[in-house]
Parts: C-alpha cells; sequence; structure tokens
C-alpha cells in the first residue's frame, strides 16, 4: 500500500512539474502577441507569470521582457532580466549590443552596467550548471562537430571529388565518434541541453531503426513526462525527416511553407496543440512568415486560442 502510494504520488508530481513547463510557454506565447501589439504591461506580466513556472531554453524571451521593462519605464527590473540572460543562458555580449529590440536602450546607465559587469555575469553562469565537467566534454563533442563541418574555410585546394569524399568521410567518423561518446554521458546523466546540435546531426535518421534514435527517443520521451523537456521537442526532426522524404511536414516546424508543405491544413493547428505549439497563425503575427494556402484562421480566432490557456 505504502508503494502504491509514492507511486501515485511521484506521478502527480511529475504531471505538475510537466504542467508548469507548458504553461511557462503559453504565457510566453500570450507575452509575444501583446509585445507585437505594443501592449508591453500586459507582455511584462505574462513574461513574468512564464518566468515564475519555469524558465524555457530560449534566452530571447528574457531580453524581450527586458525590452517591456525599458519601455514601461522599470529599468531596474529591466537590468535584472538581461542578468539572467547572461546568467542562465550566457547570452553572448555582442547580441546582447545589437539586439533588434534593446539597442535603443543601449545608452540606458541601467543597460550600460550589465553589459560593464558581463564578465562577472558570465564567469558567474558557470555555477549553474550541474556536471560541469561533462558540460565541457559536450561542449569539444561540440567543437569538433562544427570543425569537420567548415573544412572549407581551412582548405585551400581544389575541392574535387577526392576532397569532398575526404570531407563526407570525416564528417561521418566524427558524428559516429561523437554519437557513442553522448550516449555513454546521457546514460548516467540523462539527455544534457547543450547536446541538442549533436542530435540534430543525426535527424536524417530520426525514423529508422538507428541505435541512436532507439537511445534517445525513450530517454527524451520520460524527460518530456516530468516536464525536463518541451512536448515539442520532437516535432523538428519529424517534420525535416517527412519534408525530405515525403515532401509534406505535420507540425510546420519547417519554413518557407511553400518549400516545405504542410501535411493537412484543416488539422495542423489541433496537431500543433497536442504538442503545445500556438497555432500555425502565430508564425505569421509575429515572425512575418508566410502562410500556406487555404489556412484560414483568422487573426480574432488566434487571440482567442492564444489567450483561453493563460489567467490574466
Amino acid at each position: 500500500m505504502k508503494n502504491i502510494f509514492i507511486i501515485i504520488s511521484l506521478t502527480f508530481s511529475n504531471l505538475f512539474v510537466a504542467q508548469k513547463l507548458s504553461d511557462s510557454y503559453n504565457y510566453i506565447y500570450a507575452a509575444e502577441v501583446f509585445l507585437k501589439n505594443k501592449q508591453y504591461n500586459k507582455a511584462l506580466l505574462c513574461f513574468e507569470k512564464s518566468f515564475e513556472n519555469k524558465l524555457t531554453d530560449n534566452p530571447d524571451f528574457l531580453l524581450d521582457a527586458a525590452f517591456c521593462a525599458f519601455e514601461l519605464g522599470e529599468d531596474k527590473k529591466a537590468s535584472v532580466l538581461l542578468e539572467k540572460s547572461i546568467l542562465f543562458y550566457r547570452t553572448p555580449l555582442e547580441y546582447l549590443k545589437t539586439h533588434d529590440k534593446l539597442k535603443k536602450y543601449i545608452s540606458n546607465k541601467n543597460y550600460l552596467r550589465v553589459i560593464k559587469d558581463y564578465e562577472n555575469l558570465y564567469a558567474k553562469s558557470f555555477s549553474n550548471i550541474h556536471n560541469i565537467q561533462n558540460y565541457f566534454e559536450i561542449e569539444e563533442l561540440k567543437t569538433h562537430d562544427q570543425f569537420v563541418r567548415n573544412l572549407d574555410q581551412y582548405h585551400s585546394g581544389s575541392k574535387n571529388q577526392q576532397y569532398l569524399d575526404f570531407k563526407e568521410n570525416v564528417t561521418d567518423k566524427t558524428d559516429s565518434i561523437n554519437a557513442a561518446r553522448l550516449i555513454e554521458i546521457s546514460k548516467s546523466l540523462g539527455y544534457q541541453k547543450n547536446s541538442w546540435l549533436i542530435l540534430w546531426h543525426h535527424r536524417l535518421s530520426f525514423k529508422q531503426n538507428d541505435p541512436f534514435w532507439n537511445f534517445f527517443k525513450p530517454l527524451l520521451e520520460k524527460e518530456i513526462a516530468v516536464g525536463n523537456v518541451e512536448p515539442s521537442f520532437f516535432t523538428p526532426f519529424e517534420d525535416v525527416v517527412t519534408s525530405v522524404f515525403d515532401k509534406k511536414q505535420k507540425y510546420g516546424t519547417q519554413k518557407p511553407y511553400q518549400f516545405y508543405p504542410i501535411e493537412d491544413i484543416n488539422k495542423i493547428d489541433f496537431y500543433r496543440s497536442q504538442v503545445g505549439l500556438p497555432p500555425l497563425y502565430y508564425e505569421y503575427f509575429i515572425y512575418g512568415e508566410t502562410l500556406p494556402e487555404n489556412y484560414t484562421l483568422t487573426y480574432k480566432e488566434f487571440e482567442q486560442k492564444i489567450m483561453e490557456k493563460i489567467k490574466m
């Protein structure tokens, strides 16, 4: 009886954490809509509610929240949000200086204080990393990954077939070595978020009987179930594979849509909602993507779908 109680308690605990991550993204989507409409007060409120639930994996949301705070004259709050983007994401200094929305505040004294303290904040950020030795090992794997994919920068000779074959072979070998080591690390530590790039470079075998994905799919499904990874994690992997091999995509993560057609335009928003993504209209409204033909959702309907997921 005691064991059953423990299992039930753990199950509800996991569901609660997973729901917090979903709620966090729902508030982010609402915040971005409010921000686009220049309703900075409501946008900042939604950003803050999102961050209270759980930080997402995208530092841009902290920067957008900082912009809202600056627009509202809450400069100190803005500087705290900028600091968090460095402490939790190690946002590059140059990106902070040239951020499209924030650059109008580059001379603000609170902004300048964060920029001046960047190196100190960046150094402190590593104290937020668990298993830092393995973190740096994965960063080294990513360095190898990028080196072989940028061999052209180091090769001054002819890019003949012999060179191209060599490049393909060394890339495949590097991917194989990286995959084996990443599996060993993940067996003991679980999924490491800084390893996403390595997973992405195995995307074309995502739907195959591949030992790499036979290991990582169940691992990531467990991470999704307990709220450590967003429910939409697999969608770009699935979409890129079906776009390449079936010439269509299910979730609309690959753009532009005229080159990557949608599998079922009538069900696209339902499929996206099942994995915590906003309606496809969001891609148009926030990022300016051209929507596919026959997509009929109106702005009013879109706004209603976004706002019904949050509590103001």
